[in-house]
């Protein structure tokens, strides 16, 4: 027998997220409308490589998708920086790197500023928690997640500032931002 699984319908603890503001000065709880508005913006750099590029759009969706299921925040998180560690491979050419040895590598040949190192370390250091199961359970909050997936999306902005021979337009990256609104 088939199973059959429901539509998905928000996660209880959205119930309890703001969304806004009306008119009349009261709260308005969170819609899945506005999980657009928040990722707005957060728009894969044209040079980036296609691979961090594929991964980098899956982690907004997954951001947008938390809506329903409030420990994406946490998967996208991670996954954003999967897309960072890809990123830093390719414009490092270093392909047998660890995340570790590429965050110092870019630092010491001024790819990246010794802030943005500590950070990406920062964030390194709790993907592996996740992926290794150590805090695999956590759960974020919006004002947590956003935060940490935009630096994601702003390293990757600095390191492919530009259009490159690497590069390939958002939409064969699977970017479907501009078709959702």
């Amino acid at each position: 027998m088939e199973q059959r699984f429901p539509w998905p319908v928000p996660d209880s603890r959205m119930r309890i997220t703001v969304g806004g503001i009306n008119e009349d000065g009261s709260v308005r709880m969170i819609e899945y409308s506005d999980m657009h508005r928040i990722v707005e913006g957060m728009d894969v750099p044209p040079g980036a490589p296609e691979a961090a590029a594929s991964v980098l759009t899956t982690a907004r969706e997954l951001m947008r998708m938390s809506f329903y299921r409030w420990e994406f925040m946490v998967v996208s998180v991670c996954w954003s920086l999967f897309a960072v560690e890809t990123a830093l491979r390719e414009r490092l050419s270093a392909p047998k790197k660890t995340f570790d040895q590429l965050i110092k590598l870019a630092v010491d040949q001024g790819v990246l500023s010794a802030n943005m190192g500590d950070r990406l370390h920062a964030g390194r250091t709790i993907r592996n928690q996740v992926a290794h199961g150590e805090s695999a359970h956590s759960a974020y909050t919006l004002g947590m997640a956003i935060p940490m997936l935009q630096a994601s999306f702003d390293v990757i902005g600095l390191l492919y500032p530009f259009g490159s021979d690497n590069s390939t337009s958002q939409q064969s990256s699977g970017d479907i931002r501009a078709n959702d609104q």
